[in-house]
């Protein structure tokens, strides 16, 4: 890949290799992580990996030519490994990832994509998409990709050349994986650290967690367009709630960190509130009846996830009281989703084909 310029020979492609990469849930800082607010002020970000995955199947193919499957979506798109693809929003993501890879690496792929969750529903499946992508293609080339370096080209990928609107988190998300505390600064820098909290503390917040798809994805760029005009143009409740999401996301690690998780559930309150000031767009009154009766349910808190307008809702939600919070959703709108789980581990990747039973033509792949 033009980003990666050691390791592999493509002389050594073979065999079927998947990379399963998680879904994110951010907690607190979203929004501030996009520019010009992260290159002038600084942008952070807290968020967790989920048991919820998007899987890469990727193969060497004999003609010259990617051949995409989206399992999800039932589409396909077949394209030349030779010149500059179409971008016609017919699977750009896997497109942009190829057209990454040095002309003189570039060979026939097959490609399969299945996610837990599409595009617009809040949980960065796109990002994780071409992560998983990124980390598929390498190792069929045989080229060796660090989690940054990966994070980094996704980055560009999404960014540079789709001209994608949005911030930095849901790279590093999926290509580190785990619980992190991230910072952004001017230039593209990110800092990435780990955040140390008692497992006891982390399987007790999985249970007080519920997912709520509020019944409809939505479209991101718009929303976050908005954001930095009204950032750019000195709208003062843009810049002020970006302030405010900011240090309440200080305020959420440091009360998880501690394992005062009630305190934590107030906090991702103020970070709705701070959120809902971003842009319109943001919130609706599908999602406004769903949190106002999650919270007169027993709720302390929640948000919407990714930039808004639709997806999934996190709410915490003390014990005691969730069978009357799931009550009150289902009378209102949307549908529950499996229990929250965390999954630290990030990123995995093997070699399928070797496994007794894989060999012949994968179903699903175009012949």
């Amino acid at each position: 890949m033009r980003s990666v310029s050691e390791g592999g020979d493509p002389g050594d492609a073979s065999g079927v290799v998947r990379c399963r990469v998680p879904l994110r849930v951010s907690f607190g800082g979203g929004g501030t992580d996009v520019a010009p607010y992260s290159a002038e002020h600084g942008g952070v970000a807290l968020s967790a990996t989920i048991a919820r995955y998007v899987v890469a199947t990727v193969a060497p193919r004999g003609a010259p030519e990617v051949a995409v499957h989206s399992v999800d979506y039932r589409t396909t798109a077949t394209f030349s490994i030779h010149g500059d693809p179409l971008y016609d929003g017919n699977l750009d993501l896997v497109k942009a990832v190829v057209h990454r890879v040095d002309p003189s690496w570039r060979c026939g792929l097959s490609v399969q994509l299945e996610s837990d969750a599409i595009a617009g529903s809040g949980l960065g499946a796109s990002s994780a998409v071409v992560v998983a992508t990124i980390l598929a293609v390498a190792r069929v080339l045989g080229v060796q990709v660090e989690w940054r370096q990966a994070a980094e080209l996704a980055y560009r990928v999404e960014r540079e050349d789709l001209g994608i609107a949005g911030g930095y988190q849901d790279q590093y998300a999926a290509a580190l994986g785990g619980l992190n505390w991230m910072e952004f600064g001017a230039g593209g820098q990110v800092a990435v650290e780990p955040v140390a909290v008692a497992p006891d503390v982390l399987e007790e917040l999985e249970c007080r967690l519920i997912l709520w798809f509020v019944g409809k994805t939505r479209v991101s760029g718009g929303i976050l367009a908005r954001q930095i005009r009204n950032y750019e143009q000195g709208r003062g409740p843009t810049r002020a709630a970006l302030d405010e999401a900011k240090a309440v996301a200080y305020d959420l690690r440091r009360a998880l960190v501690r394992g005062r998780l009630d305190d934590f559930g107030s906090l991702l309150h103020d970070g709705w509130l701070a959120k809902r000031q971003f842009a319109t767009g943001v919130t609706d009154p599908t999602i406004d009846s769903l949190y106002a009766a999650a919270r007169s349910a027993g709720a302390l808190g929640g948000k919407i996830l990714g930039a808004g307008g639709g997806g999934f809702l996190l709410l915490y939600v003390p014990d005691s009281r969730r069978s009357r919070v799931l009550e009150a959703l289902e009378r209102v709108a949307g549908a529950r989703a499996p229990r929250l789980l965390f999954d630290p581990r990030g990123p995995r990747t093997w070699r399928a084909g070797a496994v007794a039973g894989m060999g012949g033509r994968l179903r699903g792949f175009i012949a």
